[in-house]
């Protein structure tokens, strides 16, 4: 295989970091949310 196959930069950087950056959030959002539930006074 030849050294020059992949020569442009991958498009997708933002969308990449969008992923993992509201991936994240929802992830924390669901800790929270479990929390609250868990350990609410109601």
């Amino acid at each position: 295989m030849s050294d020059a196959f992949f020569t442009a930069p991958p498009h997708w950087r933002w969308l990449v970091i969008l992923y993992f950056f509201f991936g994240g959030l929802a992830g924390g959002s669901y800790v929270i949310a479990a929390m609250v539930d868990f350990f609410g006074d109601e």
